[in-house]
């Protein structure tokens, strides 16, 4: 959604979800031979006749709010950006698999009738969640010196408690030479080159989900 506060002065907000949910579900009667083993022999009771489910979840929620102003004037053109942002994001994974059914017929993890022989797969579940500051401005005169100063500050469930915030800022300078009166003399309107030199910090937050925590070993 989108206000207008006043001319040149707008505010948007914006929420989105991402869903993604699968069942994974396979059984392996005794009708189908292994390697040397014949179909239905005794031995594939417990080395090929099996029956496996896996369920996997995600979840990935994301919320941001951004104020800009732009404005014109003369030479001189201005806009201006600030926001806010958060998001977060889950997994759940969960796997089974058993032998030694009562009947070919039933092919359901929870009707194995050896119950100790059941073994987890792919077990996973974690969770993370970044929470984001941000602001720009750029400045340009007469569409041939332009100035950009940013920032930004991400603060993360990954990082550790010490420095769960990160900040990140950064400054640029154009210069549009083919804008200049000069330069069309000489090159006219075929050529295009512009001059960028930028300072600034950059950061990631690809870590593992609790690599900040110490563990306890005995």
């Amino acid at each position: 959604a989108t206000y207008e506060f006043i001319p040149d002065l707008k505010l948007k907000a914006q929420v989105g979800r991402l869903w993604y949910d699968q069942t994974y579900t396979k059984f392996r009667p005794n009708t189908i031979g292994s390697g040397g083993t014949i179909a239905g022999s005794p031995s594939l009771e417990s080395s090929n006749h099996y029956a496996m489910s896996t369920a996997s979840r995600e979840s990935d929620t994301l919320g941001e709010a951004t104020l800009t102003y732009k404005k014109t004037w003369g030479s001189h053109r201005i806009d201006a950006l600030a926001g806010f942002s958060m998001q977060r994001k889950s997994y759940d994974n969960f796997g089974m698999k058993a032998v030694s059914f009562p009947s070919e017929r039933i092919h359901d993890v929870s009707a194995a009738t050896d119950t100790k022989a059941m073994e987890t797969r792919n077990m996973s579940r974690a969770a993370w969640s970044l929470m984001s500051y941000l602001a720009r401005v750029n400045y340009s005169y007469a569409d041939r010196y332009t100035v950009t100063a940013s920032f930004r500050g991400d603060g993360c469930s990954r990082f550790g408690v010490q420095n769960k915030w990160g900040y990140f800022p950064s400054i640029s300078a154009g210069w549009n030479l083919s804008n200049e009166p000069f330069f069309k003399d000489a090159f006219g309107d075929a050529t295009n080159i512009r001059l960028r030199a930028s300072y600034g910090w950059s950061g990631n937050n690809n870590i593992g989900n609790y690599a900040s925590i110490a563990t306890i070993s005995k």
